[in-house]
């Protein structure tokens, strides 16, 4: 692992800076907005990016069975690719709902497991040249079996999949022959606990 060190901006770089921000198009649960920026060279530049109405936050949830270690991940429909996608279970925190209570609500909900918390990370972001979305990552342990059906929602197709700890670096070499689509953050989890 590199000794990676933040350098600070120096008192002589010249800054970014944010003039002006606007909503280009308002949808029911995003909205499009345009900042208005200053960059290093003094030029004045715009940005477009996506913004979810009231910057609700999201949980995603790196669970595993207590006995085996298997991970539960899900391949889900994503419209805005027009396939399915491997991805960890996630889903919106509601107002008032703690990040934990989302996260063990979502994995029941979108898989079937209950699970209970180990550890929830910082707020992070993944996609932040595009969306201002953050998410916890927030692992969890589950039963070997799921407990119910998942209640899914008619704008969710999901298939849970266990997959067992020494399956990961195949699992990475299939989706790689295949040109599946995989989200980065189930990408990076199973490239740094595989043995390939």
């Amino acid at each position: 692992m590199s000794d990676f060190r933040y350098t600070p901006v120096s008192d002589e770089d010249k800054d970014m800076e944010i003039i002006e921000e606007k909503i280009l198009l308002e949808q029911k649960w995003t909205l499009v907005k345009e900042k208005l920026y200053r960059d290093t060279n003094g030029k004045e530049n715009r940005w477009s990016f996506i913004e979810r109405r009231g910057r609700r936050k999201a949980a995603v949830i790196a669970a595993t069975t207590e006995k085996s270690g298997s991970l539960i991940i899900i391949r889900q429909f994503r419209v805005p690719f027009g396939c399915a996608i491997y991805e960890f279970p996630a889903g919106l925190i509601d107002d008032g709902e703690s990040v934990s209570s989302a996260a063990e609500r979502e994995l029941l909900e979108e898989t079937g497991y209950k699970g209970h918390i180990l550890e929830v990370s910082p707020e992070i972001t993944s996609t932040s040249g595009l969306s201002t979305e953050t998410v916890y990552m927030v692992y969890m342990k589950t039963a070997e079996e799921p407990s119910q059906k998942p209640q899914l929602e008619g704008s969710e197709q999901i298939e849970v999949i266990p997959l067992a700890v020494n399956e990961f670096g195949s699992f990475l070499e299939k989706c790689e022959k295949t040109a599946a689509l995989m989200d980065a953050k189930l990408y990076m989890y199973l490239k740094g606990n595989s043995n390939s």
